[in-house]
């Protein structure tokens, strides 16, 4: 049977990652001097900021299919 909780806390550590990704992302892109390098840097950024934003409806997702289950069971 698919573990609703164990999915929420999987995509919740994806979006730690994806977040701290995104922080280096922008150091790499505010100390970028070249255009190609700055480019490159923008177009990683935007990719990860849809990942994030994806994880986000994921998690409200989840967290909806748990707050409406008939089957609720707490967490062990």
């Amino acid at each position: 049977m698919f573990n609703w909780y164990e999915a929420l806390d999987d995509v919740k550590k994806r979006m730690t990652e994806l977040e701290n990704r995104i922080t280096i992302v922008r150091g790499e892109l505010q100390r970028a001097q070249r255009e190609t390098d700055i480019a490159s840097a923008q177009r990683l950024l935007a990719v990860r900021e849809q990942e994030l934003e994806r994880a986000k409806g994921y998690v409200e997702f989840i967290e909806h299919k748990l707050a409406t289950s008939p089957f609720r069971v707490p967490r062990s």
